[in-house]
């Protein structure tokens, strides 16, 4: 079970205030030099939605975490529209936005390492005109290297009618995946010895 994390009373948060004009004080992500171009989803975000309800966007955040707390592929995939696009981020960890059939091969190469895998959501945030949820949560799995421990935060965008995911932008610890699978890997390259 989860619990909505209420915003702040104060207006002390831990970035700048809206902006008062329509001038940015950043070179768009779409503009900047070292990308090549946005993802596709980048623009379909920016494109108005047809509103979701805020209890049917609720319904599928919960089956949304319920599908990744039983740790099977088709658990996980059965929630998704045919269409559907997963990308882990930030882009130095070096994947690429994937298919469903993508990523079920990708979570079955991460089920060989983790026995276990549970995602404890801390908030999130349901924005109904834009047919998406954003949430934060921890993850944790048992390994042939001990406990893995990272957070992830996730972007998560509805079909036209809500009840399926359409997109996921998740975001993950890169320190902390960089050292787990540096580590993992000394390990089983040790093994093979």
């Amino acid at each position: 079970m989860f619990v909505s994390t209420p915003p702040p009373e104060s207006n002390a948060l831990p970035f700048p205030p809206p902006l008062e004009s329509n001038t940015l004080p950043f070179t768009p992500l779409s503009e900047h030099p070292i990308l090549d171009s946005p993802a596709p989803s980048d623009q379909a975000m920016l494109t108005p939605q047809s509103p979701v309800s805020r209890h049917t966007l609720e319904a599928l955040l919960t089956r949304f975490v319920a599908g990744w707390n039983t740790w099977t592929v088709p658990a996980i995939i059965s929630l998704r529209t045919p269409t559907c696009t997963h990308t882990v981020l930030p882009r130095s960890i070096g994947t690429r936005p994937m298919d469903n059939a993508q990523y079920g091969r990708y979570l079955t190469r991460l089920k060989s390492v983790f026995a276990d895998f549970t995602l404890e959501l801390e908030s999130f945030v349901i924005d109904p005109s834009a047919r998406s949820f954003m949430l934060y949560g921890r993850g944790i799995a048992h390994t042939p290297i001990g406990t893995y421990r990272n957070e992830y935060a996730c972007r998560v965008r509805a079909s036209p009618d809500g009840s399926a995911v359409e997109e996921v932008v998740e975001f993950v610890d890169s320190k902390v995946t960089e050292e787990f699978f540096g580590r993992l890997g000394r390990f089983r390259k040790a093994a093979r010895l």
